[in-house]
């Protein structure tokens, strides 16, 4: 069944436990409707993923540049069956959803570099200028400068271990 998904008629659930199935219940409905819409294959169909936070999480996992699998767990007993159809119900429909998933790719790794050096010198001149004007460097600004340290060092190693050399002047 959809992991959550509980008839409150069979778990018994009360107070702030139906309250939280009830959610989830809620967020599994959006689900349902998201995989609904991307099944279909509709172009232009609004597809509502930020009508609850479990689709808005698996918006680029269901319908953009990425390859999903799902899985559907059942259960063989009678006592189970309307949960089991209903899975299989979804299983289908999410199988329908085509994904083209592609790599991302630089296609100028020269112009990709400058942007990532213009960026850093333009981070550490801002440093530099809120240190003149008299602005208290906290230890939280410190670790910052540090991790773009940290950052630029491991682009280097990753250029040289891929036998790509750029340096910036």
């Amino acid at each position: 069944d959809l992991a959550g998904s509980e008839k409150s008629k069979k778990t018994g659930a009360t107070g702030a436990q139906l309250k939280e199935s009830n959610a989830i219940n809620k967020s599994l409905l959006t689900l349902g409707t998201v995989i609904n819409r991307l099944s279909d294959g509709a172009k232009g169909q609004h597809v509502p993923y930020r009508d609850s936070k479990l689709t808005h999480l698996l918006s680029a996992s269901l319908g953009g540049n990425a390859s999903t699998a799902m899985l559907a767990c059942i259960s063989p007993t009678d006592f189970n069956r309307e949960e089991t159809n209903s899975t299989l119900r979804y299983a289908s429909r999410a199988k329908k959803i085509v994904n083209i998933a592609e790599v991302n790719e630089v296609d100028n790794l020269e112009s990709f570099m400058d942007n990532y050096w213009n960026e850093v010198e333009l981070m550490k001149r801002q440093i530099l200028e809120a240190k003149q004007a008299g602005y208290d460097m906290t230890a939280e600004s410190e670790r910052s400068k540090e991790l773009v340290e940290k950052n630029l060092k491991k682009v280097k190693e990753t250029l040289q271990d891929d036998k790509i050399y750029y340096e910036k002047e």
